[in-house]
């Protein structure tokens, strides 16, 4: 499983964590060399977290076997292909952003898969910890971005500010953290900081808009519990 979870890190770190809103503004006034750029990003990223299982054979598809560097730039090719054909982080997709999001992050996901599809037979001593950080770059990028995608559909409302980002982003991050404790603390730890926010929140300590905060704490919770699943 191991160069898979190596693979979906690479995707999330360079389609949500990196320098996001620059590649937006590249795209925007020049298309061509925004979609290569961050087609490189990604390749870079995926090199450095496969670097010791380039040389292997990952796909064999005909009588040609694909080493890693090879189904690399496939994947590449492959991404760059994908942003210039989805239109949702540039939010010109009318009110079908979300939808479109969630299809080509489900598409982007599935080539990783058959790629390198993970196997029980591997089990790497980081496994664990490649899960736990890739359910974090979820709960909070990942999320940020499909939530946005959400009230830009209904509202026609703009970017987040950064404060409003890094709270949200925040709140969750805490919740997946606490919940990652093992046996009933984790639960316990969670629902004490969910009861906390609440209180927070009426109190009007913390500013969040209900689709955010109703939104995101569940389904952080629920990806917290995949990953416990998954590590324990």
């Amino acid at each position: 499983m191991s160069v898979f979870l190596r693979l979906l890190l690479a995707y999330l770190l360079a389609e949500f964590v990196f320098p996001q809103q620059q590649l937006i503004k590249l795209k925007t006034k020049n298309g061509f060399w925004g979609y290569v750029i961050h087609a490189l990003v990604f390749f870079a990223l995926c090199a450095v977290l496969c670097l010791g299982s380039l040389g292997e054979i990952w796909l064999q598809p005909g009588p040609v076997p694909l080493n890693g560097w090879a189904c690399l730039a496939l994947l590449g090719f492959a991404h760059a292909l994908i942003d210039f054909i989805n239109k949702a982080d540039l939010a010109v997709a009318g009110r079908f952003n979300t939808l479109l999001f969630l299809l080509w992050q489900s598409v982007s996901v599935l080539l990783l898969f058959l790629i390198f599809p993970p196997s029980s037979a591997q089990t790497p001593r980081f496994d664990n910890f490649l899960i736990v950080l890739a359910g974090a770059v979820f709960v909070t990028y990942v999320l940020m971005a499909f939530l946005h995608f959400v009230r830009k559909d209904i509202w026609a409302e703009e970017y987040p500010t950064a404060d409003e980002r890094y709270t949200n982003i925040f709140m969750r991050l805490v919740l997946y953290l606490l919940l990652l404790a093992q046996g009933f603390w984790g639960y316990a730890l969670g629902a004490a900081w969910v009861v906390a926010l609440l209180y927070f929140r009426r109190a009007r300590v913390v500013d969040v808009c209900p689709v955010r905060f109703y939104g995101g704490l569940p389904l952080a919770f629920i990806a917290a519990v995949i990953v416990r699943t998954l590590i324990y």
